[in-house]
């Protein structure tokens, strides 16, 4: 799997995958899943799943991962479509984004 990175920053020590930390929403009438919000007490490396419950995750609502300044990287698969406005307000300590081709 071929992986494009975007980096924001110097990159640092990560931790961990913490899917768990995400709260999904079902959009279009149900047929598909995007990101709403993550805990703030998210930290190291985030990935967001490519299936959730069944179906494909293809976006990332606005403001979902606003103020989690403890995560470093966040990798997600080319099925997300749509990255809401200000999906990563405050996120500090953010200093990549992957995603999976």
């Amino acid at each position: 799997m071929r992986q494009v990175w975007f980096i924001l920053m110097g990159l640092s020590v990560l931790q961990g995958n913490l899917a768990a930390y995400l709260t999904f929403a079902p959009i279009k009438d149900g047929s598909e899943y995007a990101v709403v919000d993550c805990d703030p007490l998210a930290s190291g490396v985030v990935d967001v799943p490519e299936l959730y419950n069944g179906r494909w995750v293809t976006e990332i609502a606005a403001e979902a991962f606003a103020d989690c300044d403890e995560i470093r990287v966040v990798t997600m698969s080319w099925r997300i479509t749509s990255v809401g406005e200000r999906a990563f307000l405050r996120c500090r300590g953010l200093r990549s984004i992957s995603l999976s081709a």
